[in-house]
């Protein structure tokens, strides 16, 4: 017999653009306070996204619905269950200086308009959509900063959004209120990923220290 299909919201491939799927949502009907109110354990993260228009981006509802969408689908969460806090003022990238080959000469070279970066704050409610915080934290620390950025610009591509957008950083914590003393930390940069998880501290995939 054939093996039994994987997941629907499970791709072969972590970059490949996430697929639509029903999953369960256990909060409808409710405020989001009254799902984070009832919440055992709330997941809080972050990501700074490099691009260009970014301040048309974070002014797109349609823009803001797809990245809501993704950070659903990338932990494997009803996109219910997961609120865009914030996007502060997008920080501006800075011209570059950049020298002609033979020349001693110094040229300023602009970068295109609207380009720099924006961080991203958001909050997840696991079991909203019949979830743990340990399994989407598991989840998260297998993901890396470049499959983020490649399904974030597929699924912008997909929608037919003109925005290119890529994942610098990324930052996952729990806020239990359960249990106080628990720790669970993941950090993503570049091709690495840590977690911190008390009593013991767990790494996937390869760790530039010099970078965290």
């Amino acid at each position: 017999p054939a093996p039994p299909a994987p997941p629907a919201h499970v791709s072969e491939s972590t970059t490949e653009i996430p697929k639509p799927v029903e999953l369960p949502f256990a909060g409808r009907g409710k405020s989001w306070e009254q799902l984070s109110a009832e919440a055992p354990e709330v997941v809080k993260g972050s990501e700074t996204l490099q691009g260009n228009k970014l301040s048309e981006f974070k002014n797109d509802k349609a823009a803001l619905q797809v990245l809501r969408e993704t950070i659903a689908a990338e932990v494997g969460v009803h996109p219910d269950a997961v609120r865009i806090k914030a996007m502060p003022p997008t920080q501006a990238a800075p011209a570059m200086l950049q020298m002609s080959r033979g020349s001693k000469s110094m040229a300023r070279r602009e970068v295109p308009q609207g380009a720099g970066t924006v961080d991203v704050s958001y909050e997840i409610i696991p079991s909203a959509s019949n979830k743990t915080a340990d399994q989407v934290m598991s989840t998260m620390a297998g993901l890396d900063t470049q499959e983020a950025s490649e399904v974030h610009m597929k699924t912008l591509t997909a929608k037919g959004l003109d925005y290119e957008v890529h994942v610098d950083d990324m930052k996952t914590t729990v806020d239990s209120k359960t249990n106080s003393s628990k720790q669970d930390t993941v950090i993503q940069k570049g091709s690495g990923a840590c977690r911190f998880a008390a009593p013991s501290i767990l790494l996937a995939g390869l760790i530039l220290t010099a970078s965290l």
